[in-house]
């Protein structure tokens, strides 16, 4: 029990050191915008409507109801709580909905006796819990199809669903700020100074809210998550299965049959499919607008009418072709192409492996903290570089330093406790 709570307490306090990272960079006229970016409207390098009036931060979030996906181990069941208290603390206003699937009946009961007891009357109606079957395809044992299918199972057998937007994440994922519906609303967009190749999107409070690679699409008019318009994290992945046949093909993908996923006349198909779509998905298509990945946000009426019934069907046609980890995803990316539902992407939903340091995700955020710290240290004094002392394999000197203030012993550089 000890060390559960020693790697609880580890968790949150690496959480809070990301989240400073992250709330940092929306700092106002003493933050990034006035240290770094010396007022970038002023520049006229900026573009967007200025006489939008925005909801208060955050309060959008109150209609984007948040999911995921897990199955019954001890592993996921921490990891969903951890992420239930992030998502608290960053200040999202709309329930979450746990999809636990597979559970034996002991498993069972001892989740919903944990939730039980960390919930009360003022949040216990927004950290929802829904048991499903399995869904693993058989063989392997492929659990991961437990997510189209335990989230097609939960939407068309919960009734209390109000939410317009749903926002499906990882239970690996930790929370820094609230999700909410809108895309680029109010907002202008902006060159990034330290690299060309990304845009920001800020607001009217002159706070950074998207970062986005520059040669995408731009955003949808309606600027707000609604059937028909969805967004979501960009993904390294890209559109590799819309060069399947072809003779760009990568490796997996070179004998992979796209009529047998989607059928004769899906959108999905490419130049190279056997079949009469009228529509064919090119490789720059998928890439600008079905390169996807957790997390996505779309409308509640897509997500159950058009986007969960395609994923599930499509899944077991994808793993049979491509039988590995992320069969998954591009059972998704190619279900949202068939539907043509394309997603806005951008690079700040999420940061994963920083040995990849990809323009998909938002490491330019980290990079600038560590520019604008260091100016507010020159200055002031009164700002500490939480990256200082990082590296591949050992955590910043501050997070150290607050692990010690906990009492249980010391740690050395890797953060291990030398007692």
């Amino acid at each position: 029990d000890l060390i559960k709570i020693l790697l609880f307490l580890i968790g949150i306090l690496i959480g809070t050191w990301v989240r400073s990272v992250v709330y940092l960079l929306q700092l106002d006229q003493h933050g990034i915008k006035g240290l770094l970016r010396n007022d970038r409207r002023a520049e006229g390098k900026s573009s967007g409507p200025t006489n939008v009036s925005l909801t208060p931060i955050g309060e959008s979030s109150r209609n984007v109801h948040v999911v995921f996906s897990t199955d019954c181990s001890g592993y996921q069941h921490w990891q969903s709580i951890f992420l239930f208290y992030s998502l608290r603390r960053s200040g999202h206003l709309g329930p979450v909905t746990r999809v636990v699937s597979g559970c034996k009946y002991r498993e069972e009961n001892a989740i919903r006796r944990e939730y039980e007891s960390i919930t009360n009357a003022s949040i216990s109606k927004q950290l929802r819990l829904h048991f499903t079957p399995s869904f693993a395809l058989p063989g392997k044992n492929y659990k991961y199809s437990n997510k189209p299918g335990g989230l097609h199972h939960w939407i068309t057998h919960t009734k209390t669903i109000k939410e317009s937007a749903i926002a499906l994440i990882d239970p690996d994922m930790v929370l820094l700020r609230p999700i909410m519906p809108e895309l680029g609303k109010g907002m202008s967009r902006v060159q990034t100074v330290s690299n060309p190749h990304l845009v920001e999107y800020i607001d009217l409070n002159n706070k950074v809210q998207l970062l986005r690679q520059s040669n995408l699409p731009e955003l949808p008019p309606s600027s707000v998550i609604s059937p028909g318009i969805a967004a979501g994290q960009h993904f390294g992945i890209g559109g590799l299965w819309a060069s399947a046949g072809t003779k760009t093909a990568r490796k997996d993908f070179i004998g992979f049959n796209l009529t047998a996923v989607c059928g004769s006349y899906s959108p999905c198909l490419n130049e190279e499919s056997e079949g009469q779509s009228s529509h064919r998905t090119t490789r720059e298509e998928a890439d600008n607008y079905f390169a996807v990945g957790p997390v996505y946000i779309a409308s509640t009426s897509d997500w159950k009418s058009r986007i969960l019934p395609k994923w599930t069907e499509f899944m077991p046609r994808v793993h049979a072709q491509y039988p590995k980890l992320l069969a998954e995803m591009y059972a998704f990316t190619i279900a949202a192409a068939d539907i043509q539902l394309k997603f806005a992407l951008s690079s700040s939903y999420m940061v994963s492996d920083a040995s990849t340091m990809s323009t998909t995700e938002s490491w330019l955020w980290i990079d600038d903290y560590h520019v604008v710290s260091n100016a507010m240290n020159q200055s002031t004094g009164s700002l500490r570089n939480v990256c200082e002392g990082a590296s591949h394999d050992s955590l910043p000197a501050e997070t150290l330093r607050r692990l010690e203030n906990y009492g249980y012993g010391r740690y050395n550089n890797h953060g291990s406790n030398t007692n």
